[in-house]
């Protein structure tokens, strides 16, 4: 499987969000697999230090200020979109150069095998007639039983 890049972009907080920017303009910087990044660097830094500003000024402002902040915030999102879609076609699923990119890897699925049998089962009967009740504690990989 490929590995990819996870977003989560309206997960972050203003400040999260701020630092993933600063971490991937660091990350991309000099890097060599991402030598023509879709939107420079220079201009990711400036709309950093504005959001950063923004940030700030939002804290204890008025609704005009926050207002503000969040329309860089969705800047910020977008251009962070496109950046991640850049890096995406340049590494191809390549995990060490999207690790290099500064942008965080989405989980991979973990495959089990088949799973074992489950332990400690226990049985009692039941008010219903020919029924009994049969338990026991989940198996890791298991999505269901056949009895």
């Amino acid at each position: 499987m490929k590995a990819n890049i996870k977003l989560s972009l309206s997960a972050l907080t203003f400040v999260n969000l701020l630092a993933l920017i600063r971490h991937v303009i660091a990350s991309l910087t000099g890097n060599p697999n991402f030598a023509t990044p879709l939107v420079p660097l220079a201009d990711m830094t400036t709309l950093a230090d504005k959001l950063e500003n923004s940030i700030e000024v939002a804290t204890d402002g008025s609704r005009l200020d926050k207002k503000e902040r969040n329309a860089l915030v969705l800047e910020a999102q977008n251009m962070l979109r496109a950046q991640a879609n850049y890096v995406r076609a340049i590494c191809n699923g390549d995990e060490v150069m999207l690790l290099s990119s500064g942008f965080d890897l989405s989980k991979q699925p973990v495959h089990f095998g088949v799973p074992v049998a489950p332990k400690k089962l226990t049985c009692r009967a039941t008010d219903l007639h020919e029924q009994v009740e049969v338990r026991w504690p989940s198996v890791d990989g298991a999505h269901g039983y056949r009895v």
